[in-house]
């Protein structure tokens, strides 16, 4: 009895790193104000276009905002794919938790 859970747990972990790696190949674009933020499956934000226009306004509390609210923006969008793409391969059933 052991032996299977410990199976399913190494097939679990196995197909958890297959999934990452497909959500790695995911990413997202989303404008703010004019800058452009583009995020990844892995959560890791991989560029960001600025508009020089909010720069010469020289209030660094604008800047902030629009940098929240982008990457926050971009983030759930991420997050929006990568969840359809993990459904579309199978979801909770993918990992054997399904109903």
């Amino acid at each position: 009895m052991a032996f299977n859970k410990f199976k399913q747990l190494k097939d679990l972990r196995s197909k958890a790193k297959e999934v990452q790696g497909q959500l790695a190949d995911v990413s997202a674009t989303e404008e703010y104000k004019g800058w452009t933020f583009t995020m990844n499956g892995s959560l890791e934000l991989i560029n960001v276009v600025v508009d020089p226009d909010t720069l010469s306004k020289g209030d660094a509390g604008y800047v902030e905002d629009i940098v929240k609210k982008g990457v926050n923006k971009t983030l759930k969008s991420v997050q929006k794919i990568s969840a359809k793409k993990m459904m579309k391969e199978g979801g909770l059933d993918a990992f054997g938790l399904g109903g």
